[in-house]
């Protein structure tokens, strides 16, 4: 009995001491480590990235005035011309009857009308019969002004310095009227590059917005451009903006109609944004978010917009005012009100 009421003091506060260890490190256990990130803000400018077809400012469907078999096509698709050279002409068989014919008829009417005029100032003739002859000799003149322009314009020529891009048609096919038969583009003008945009991205360009485009025959190069065009209604098919670039003078590289360009416009003006890790942003869905903000050492979800999504920054919208504290460990694991302890700032 000595020696139990001796063990027993002995134990008892070695059982109340392990009680008393244990509590705390329960307590502890419930505390979850986290790193932080101070938000900062920056002037966010927004891109816009598209592709398109490089082609010069000026390309034109060169035709014939009149329809007719084409006799002759004097140039191959690629080769350059000089204003006023000779690219194509009809057979003028049908075309020089119909001006000789005019012709003739014009001048019939040019007797005439003289010979009324001295026979009225004779008194011979009637005032209506002078003004008859007078009508008809206008009208042969318009005849065969008519027959003549039609002549002209039997024969397609340059009408600038260019290269032939495509030819739409062979020689000895029957043209129709204003048919297109030569594909041609001005060397005169400016190159341009034609892309489509989201509605989301139309509203944030206009005029004279610089781009950067990109060749893929030209791999490290970048030709600076600027916005030319805007168009205001959307394509009916694709539901896309048309949006025009004019590339800048000076390019020394040679460039061919075409070719496929990769643009980045930049919008003019910029916006503030907040700029947060990639890791703090948790349940994103579409342009939302969520982030473990920490006000007085307690964490609170709060809701972010997305602009953007880099590598490994996301940029919001100014939900989050600069060196607002934010969770970057462990955010799914956390909860509002959850108890944290701050192990390390990542800024």
């Amino acid at each position: 009995m000595k020696i139990k009421s001796f063990i027993l003091p002995v134990i008892l506060p070695v059982i109340i001491t392990a009680c008393s260890n244990n509590k705390p490190v329960s307590e502890k256990s419930d505390v979850i480590p986290v790193e932080v990130y101070e938000v900062i803000s920056e002037n966010y400018q927004h891109i816009v990235h598209s592709s398109g077809r490089l082609s010069t400012s000026l390309e034109q469907k060169l035709s014939f005035k009149t329809g007719g078999i084409i006799q002759k096509i004097h140039v191959d698709e690629g080769q350059t011309v000089n204003k006023g050279d000779v690219l194509a002409n009809l057979d003028l068989s049908e075309i020089q009857s119909h001006v000789t014919r005019a012709w003739e008829a014009y001048q019939k009417a040019e007797r005439d009308y003289k010979r009324v005029v001295s026979l009225y100032n004779d008194s011979v003739t009637t005032l209506e019969q002078l003004q008859n002859a007078k009508t008809m000799l206008q009208i042969s003149k318009s005849d065969y002004e008519i027959a003549a322009f039609n002549m002209r314009h039997s024969t397609i020529v340059a009408p600038s310095k260019g290269r032939i891009l495509k030819k739409l048609m062979e020689e000895h096919e029957l043209a129709g009227q204003g048919y297109p038969v030569i594909l041609f583009g001005s060397t005169e003008g400016n190159w341009i590059v034609r892309i489509h945009v989201t509605d989301r991205d139309r509203v944030n360009l206009k005029t004279g917005d610089t781009a950067l485009i990109r060749l893929d025959p030209y791999p490290g190069e970048v030709f600076h451009a600027e916005i030319s065009e805007l168009a205001d209604a959307a394509d009916p098919y694709t539901g896309t903006f048309e949006v025009e670039l004019r590339l800048k003078a000076g390019v020394k590289q040679q460039l061919l109609t075409g070719m496929i360009a990769r643009a980045e416009i930049y919008a003019d003006h910029g916006v503030m944004v907040s700029v947060i890790p990639v890791e703090a942003l948790m349940k994103a869905s579409g342009n939302k978010g969520y982030v473990l903000e920490v006000i007085n050492g307690i964490p609170v979800k709060r809701t972010v917009s997305i602009v953007e999504i880099r590598q490994q920054n996301v940029l919001v919208s100014d939900d989050l005012k600069p060196g607002t504290m934010i969770i970057t460990e462990n955010v799914n694991l956390i909860s509002d009100s959850t108890a944290i302890t701050i192990t390390k700032n990542n800024n």
